[in-house]
């Protein structure tokens, strides 16, 4: 059993991650009709191997939902039909650039 020195230990010394960041450059950027499909885009996507980032729909694009996926230009075609295959329905599939538009 941990006394409680060691426990606040453990909380003065913890720090919090840092947050994951959007890569740089041009991004393909999913977006869904709903929240549901966004999850589950994410979780297929990932066991495909690819690497989604969950980020907030910019408002730009669409006011459906508000989580969309973010990926590398090369892996959009991949995953439109891997999504597809599974019957999740995009709202749209929009390529930014660096700056996001």
């Amino acid at each position: 059993m941990k006394t409680w020195i060691t426990r606040l230990k453990q909380w003065l010394l913890w720090q919090p991650r840092p947050a994951k960041s959007v890569a740089p450059g041009p991004r393909c950027v999913l977006t869904f009709h709903s929240t549901h499909d966004a999850l589950r885009a994410e979780k297929l996507l990932l066991q495909a191997g690819l690497h989604p980032q969950c980020i907030p729909v910019p408002r730009h694009l669409s006011a459906n939902c508000g989580i969309a996926l973010s990926l590398a230009p090369a892996d959009r075609l991949q995953a439109e039909s891997l999504l597809a295959q599974r019957g999740v329905t995009l709202a749209g599939t929009h390529l930014l650039d660096a700056g996001g538009r």
